[in-house]
């Protein structure tokens, strides 16, 4: 479980925000675009909270991945404002560019970004970020 511990949680978060998403698509639904929201709005909190600010600080270097994924969390939620905003005013809502990027986003994410975390931190570096993402979960 410690070997791929980081990449195994952010995995389920993943696919929640997937299921959601695809939701959305199907009932153009408010109430589930503002849950959607949430859980991505929380998935980035956990990530640049939880992950990237311990990752860089235990390991001590500047993950170089770090900077294009907070990059690219705001792209994401510059699209889901826009999509919110067409939503609200029952204009038509084309989700295909936000699950493009989203899927392009969590690919890396789950390929190469956590995989390569979860080999280059020790067991206990990985049980304080997975304390962290569980005290943010709980609170």
């Amino acid at each position: 479980m410690m070997k791929k511990l980081i990449e195994t949680l952010m995995l389920k978060d993943h696919a929640k925000i997937r299921n959601l998403l695809g939701e959305i698509e199907k009932t153009k639904s408010k109430k589930v675009f503002d849950k959607f929201k949430w859980n991505l709005e929380r998935h980035f909190f956990i990530e640049e909270n939880a992950i990237f600010r311990l990752a860089d600080t235990i390991t001590g270097q500047e993950i170089s991945d770090i900077f294009e994924l907070l990059k690219q969390h705001g792209e994401i939620m510059n699209l889901v404002e826009k999509l919110e905003i067409n939503l609200s005013n029952n204009a038509i809502c084309d989700f295909s560019e936000l699950k493009k990027t989203l899927e392009a986003h969590s690919n890396f994410e789950d390929g190469v970004f956590y995989p390569k975390l979860d080999e280059i931190l020790s067991s206990d570096q990985k049980q304080i970020i997975k304390e962290k993402i569980t005290e943010i979960i709980n609170s």
